[in-house]
């Protein structure tokens, strides 16, 4: 079902899983979180990605905006192109919502293409999408436009969005400059990580701690050697989080003198609520199974102790 939601076939996700998409160019570059993801992905450590529920109506709600910017623009024709390769660096992919071409019979020929269409969908959000008209979008939207532009070789695309239900559209010009340096990064990243094997370096994302719990799940050595490289780091590590811990006082304290000002009151008009949450039912199973008159014990028989996460702790100066 999910291969069929996201409209892929198993050629196209073999293929994706050969090279860097669009989609992914902001997270190898360190744009936004998730290398480690995509490197999973690609050397084989996680499936990949077939779609979802979101992918799956975000692609009903794409062909409708496609079908709207065709009615806006009589005598074009959209179509989409499928997932395409870079003619220099066999690496790059991209896969264009949507190209456009001259009217004409028959599926366009490449050679006739005019630009590319991006299709974004917002909700809840679009702060950082500027005044229609303008190429003012998110910087990983750019991004991605601006690989498909490389890898398709067009000088220009519009990323027609959704935002909040108000319709717009923003002209992209192909950026040479912008190309080069991702297909710099993209594919020194490439060769280190995917061909040379070598994880991403951590970073705070809740991706790469999910990666950590499942790479290394149990301590099966001993301890390490302290060494001058691994002290240095404890140290940062240890200081963080003292940092870390006098914000989190000074914010308890703040919060404590708001909530004071605040009284019995249900919050401060334009600024912040206090109000109390929807109550949570919580069961006592023990005492359901006594009062059904079950033999003691019953509840522990149907407990299971669950593997506990590892956890690090320093060890305490003397």
């Amino acid at each position: 079902m999910a291969t069929a939601s996201i409209g892929l076939s198993e050629k196209q996700i073999a293929l994706r899983q050969g090279g860097i998409g669009a989609s992914e160019v902001a997270a190898v570059v360190g744009l936004v979180p998730g290398a480690i993801d995509v490197w999973q992905r690609k050397v084989g450590l996680a499936e990949p990605f077939e779609g979802s529920s979101l992918t799956e109506f975000g692609h009903r709600v794409e062909r409708v905006i496609g079908e709207a910017w065709a009615e806006r623009h009589p005598g074009k024709r959209i179509y989409t192109p499928g997932t395409l390769r870079h003619p220099q660096h066999d690496w790059a992919l991209a896969s264009p919502d949507r190209v456009v071409a001259p009217p004409g019979a028959g599926r366009p020929a490449r050679e006739i293409w005019e630009q590319l269409l991006e299709i974004k969908t917002v909700f809840f959000s679009g702060s950082d999408y500027g005044e229609e008209g303008t190429d003012q979008v998110p910087e990983k939207h750019l991004v991605q436009v601006a690989w498909q532009l490389a890898v398709t070789g067009l000088q220009s695309a519009t990323l027609v969005a959704l935002v909040n239900g108000d319709y717009r559209e923003y002209p992209i010009s192909r950026d040479p400059e912008l190309e080069e340096m991702l297909l710099e990064q993209a594919g020194a990243w490439w060769q280190r990580h995917v061909v040379g094997g070598e994880a991403p370096p951590a970073d705070g994302s809740d991706a790469y701690a999910g990666y950590l719990r499942r790479r290394y799940p149990a301590d099966m050595l001993p301890p390490l050697d302290l060494t001058p490289e691994l002290d240095d780091l404890v140290s940062k590590v240890k200081d963080a989080k003292s940092r870390l811990k006098a914000l989190e006082a000074e914010e308890s304290a703040l919060t404590a003198q708001l909530k004071a000002s605040i009284g019995e009151a249900a919050g401060i008009l334009g600024a912040c609520t206090w109000k109390a949450n929807k109550g949570t039912p919580k069961t006592d199973w023990e005492a359901v199974a006594q009062a059904a008159g079950a033999s003691p014990g019953l509840v522990q028989q149907f407990t299971v102790l669950r593997p506990g996460a590892r956890v690090l702790r320093f060890t305490k100066e003397k």
